[in-house]
């Protein structure tokens, strides 16, 4: 029901957001490489912030006030939706007594919160208030055919993808960092003797 991915975001002179290989797939990771450096160096957690991945989740949707159009996919951080998502099931299955399985296509839940666009340091996000988890009518098995297989829409850099872009380099897949790196300083000329 869920892609739980870790994402480091305006990476680089384009801004581009990538997968943290680390915490999503445990591979080396420049990114979080470069924050241990920085950190192990004693440079300000202000300055190396933007390095420290964020915890993204991924669903697969159908928004009740707009069912015509279809499964849709909803991104939203961690922290601000599924962790209170399992808090709201957690608490509901005490009161039942019995697994709450929201993402079930037979026994699931319907799961209906409030929205609201807040803007904080510039940075725009939603969240969430009132979550709540109310019984449904069974999906038919056919609905699979419709959703997205999220795993499939997750583009997976290499190393190399991923510090080139942080470093402002263009990637090909001929080249490596440091072949890029080596063109770009100037050539030592030995002294004559």
């Amino acid at each position: 029901y869920i892609l739980d991915m870790w994402v480091h975001f305006s990476i680089g002179p384009m801004d581009g957001n990538y997968i943290c290989l680390k915490y999503t797939y445990n591979k080396p990771c420049p990114l979080c490489d470069d924050f241990k450096e920085a950190k192990d160096n004693g440079v300000d957690d202000k300055e190396i912030a933007k390095l420290i991945p964020k915890r993204r989740c991924v669903y697969n949707i159908i928004d009740l006030d707009n069912e015509d159009k279809g499964i849709q996919i909803y991104e939203v951080s961690h922290f601000l939706f599924e962790k209170e998502l399992l808090e709201e099931a957690e608490a509901l299955q005490r009161i039942k007594n019995k697994d709450i399985v929201y993402g079930d296509l037979e026994d699931g839940y319907t799961i209906s919160f409030r929205a609201k666009k807040e803007v904080r340091k510039g940075l725009t996000f939603i969240t969430h208030k009132g979550i709540d988890l109310t019984e449904r009518d069974a999906y038919d098995e056919s609905i699979l055919k419709q959703v997205y297989s999220l795993d499939k829409l997750i583009i997976v850099p290499t190393y190399e993808e991923v510090k080139c872009a942080y470093n402002g380099i263009e990637y090909t897949p001929e080249t490596t960092f440091e072949d890029e790196v080596s063109k770009t300083k100037a050539p030592v000329e030995k002294e004559e003797k």
